[in-house]
């Protein structure tokens, strides 16, 4: 995607997008949709085993995910 002519707010609806997604599959500990838009060399540096144990780490310390604030 070429982002040298897209607006802000096209760039943050795309951003957002991602980010529901990262957060709805974390919170359901669901490697393959997490991982979906991850390109290849990021696949390799997540492990299904890796994201079970800081999805479960997060979980106990913190909850689970609520609202989120673009900044």
């Amino acid at each position: 995607m070429d982002l040298t002519n897209q607006s802000d707010a096209s760039i943050l609806a795309v951003a957002t997008s991602i980010m529901d997604n990262l957060m709805a599959a974390s919170a359901a500990i669901d490697y393959a949709r997490h991982i979906q838009d991850f390109t290849d060399r990021l696949k390799r540096c997540l492990t299904e085993e890796q994201l079970k144990r800081i999805c479960a780490d997060y979980k106990s310390l913190k909850g689970d995910f609520t609202d989120r604030e673009f900044v």
